[in-house]
């Protein structure tokens, strides 16, 4: 398997990623973003760039509310085994969400209903606290609830 090649488009969406962690992208948002800082990004460049952070664990990939596919960087850091996931219909951001209602939730799942849920794979759609505020869901920090954490 021959080694990537790390071209300044790929360093700048990786730096830029990297300063954003934990919020979602489609691939057309990543090129705005990414031309909006002085980078020419294609969008084949963008989803494929994105689909091989998916491949290397980096990343996760998600279908948003609107069928849009979105994906959120981690840089491999994420523990998403331990909690639940909700994506704001609204803006499409993701939060992390640790809670023991949503372990318990998932222990009822299991007991009542022998259903196993995969956290790494739950994700709830709703609306976000920045979005019912009438927020842009710009700037969100990864987390969610009422006094901005979970």
């Amino acid at each position: 398997m021959r080694g990537e090649y790390q071209t300044r488009q790929k360093r700048e969406m990786t730096r830029f990623l990297a300063e954003h962690a934990m919020q979602c992208f489609s691939a057309e948002e990543l090129a705005r973003a990414m031309e909006a800082e002085g980078v020419r990004v294609g969008l084949t460049t963008a989803y494929r760039f994105l689909e091989s952070l998916c491949r290397q664990q980096t990343a996760r990939r998600y279908q948003d509310a609107r069928g849009l596919l979105r994906y959120q960087y981690h840089g491999g850091d994420a523990d998403c085994e331990k909690h639940f996931h909700v994506m704001c219909s609204h803006c499409g951001n993701m939060f992390h969400v640790d809670c023991e209602m949503v372990s318990q939730l998932a222990e009822h799942l299991y007991a009542e209903h022998g259903f196993r849920v995969d956290a790494r794979e739950s994700v709830l759609v709703g609306i976000c606290q920045n979005c019912q505020r009438g927020g842009d869901g710009n700037g969100a920090d990864g987390t969610a609830g009422r006094d901005g954490g979970v």
